[in-house]
């Protein structure tokens, strides 16, 4: 660009006058333009980077790492729906929403007496010739939302008809890493009238969420699922 300026020189040069005056103020103003004027106007458009203070960052931090966390996991709500198959040497089948893989021991319990209170009070047996469960499954699994076990025996006969008790527990810990993921480690994401909770040896169902600051029991054993239900053998 300087060489617009050199030549309205010499051309100031070559023309006397009036003339000579005009080019020599021409090419004043295009050097200035050049030297002072186009830096300026760079210089002003150019872009400003903001600096943020570090104190301002770790406020920032701060404040996100402090904010609380939303539990993504919504706690599950136990079912079941039980029916008894195969006359009297039943195929017991349950219906759950418990996850793929999940681990549950069952027990069928002999039917009480119908005078159990009576009996109870009285110090006698309240269900039929013992209490003891007539056959323990150990290794039952909920497989295709749905666990089945049996058949079961009386001493390897069949059973005497009435109505039975079913009894299955789940507890989360010990469960499998993608069982416990859904249930929780101490089944803090479990809900409903199936989930409990021990007491001072009294099962309870938990009125609060899972607490690691709470009690022993609750601390080690968390919340664990008991399910009971009568069927009826014929």
């Amino acid at each position: 660009m300087l060489i617009i300026p050199l030549i309205l020189i010499l051309l100031a040069i070559l023309f006397p006058g009036f003339i000579r005056a005009i080019l020599g103020l021409i090419s004043v103003g295009i050097c200035y333009l050049i030297f002072v004027g186009l830096p300026h106007i760079l210089t002003a458009q150019a872009p400003v980077q903001a600096s943020v203070e570090p104190a301002a960052i770790a406020r920032v931090s701060d404040q996100v790492s402090a904010a609380p966390t939303k539990n993504l996991i919504e706690p599950l709500d136990v079912k079941f729906q039980t029916t008894a198959s195969n006359g009297r040497n039943p195929i017991i089948t349950s219906v759950t929403n418990l996850p793929e893989g999940t681990k549950l021991i069952v027990y069928l319990l002999k039917p009480h007496y119908p005078d159990e209170e009576r009996r109870r009070a009285a110090n006698l047996p309240v269900c039929w010739i013992d209490c003891f469960p007539l056959q323990v499954d150990q290794d039952v699994i909920v497989h295709n939302g749905r666990f089945v076990y049996g058949p079961f025996n009386d001493h390897g006969g069949p059973l005497v008809p009435g109505s039975y008790i079913v009894q299955a527990i789940a507890n989360p810990m010990g469960q499998s890493e993608s069982v416990m993921s859904i249930l929780g480690q101490h089944g803090e994401n479990l809900k409903g009238e199936f989930v409990y909770m021990d007491e001072s040896g009294t099962q309870v169902h938990p009125n609060h969420p899972w607490n690691p600051n709470g009690s022993e029991s609750e601390r080690m054993e968390g919340f664990f699922i008991e399910y009971r239900t009568i069927v009826n053998i014929n």
